[in-house]
């Protein structure tokens, strides 16, 4: 079960393969997360309401809609996120 310390969430994941520690907003879903707490802008926001596909990435490896999961639903899960072509 995540951590929730003032008012912030604490989770630990797999993103890419490697471990990841971070602590957010509780009402986030795992797009913002990745994108604002963890600086991964290769997720895309789209329509925000699940029936674009730009937001898709790869979670326990089935496809998944990341602006309609929360962050907290991450915790212990592998997350793979499309990389950003900018980087």
């Amino acid at each position: 079960m995540p951590e929730v310390i003032k008012e912030k969430a604490h989770i630990a994941f797999t993103l890419n393969g490697e471990p990841t520690e971070v602590a957010f907003a509780p009402h986030k879903t795992l797009l913002e997360v990745l994108r604002e707490d963890l600086g991964l802008t290769g997720t895309k926001h789209g329509c925000e309401l699940g029936e674009c596909g730009t937001c898709a990435i790869l979670v326990d490896g089935r496809a998944i809609l990341s602006c309609l999961m929360l962050g907290l639903d991450a915790e212990a899960r592998r997350a793979s996120p499309a990389p950003d072509p900018f980087a």
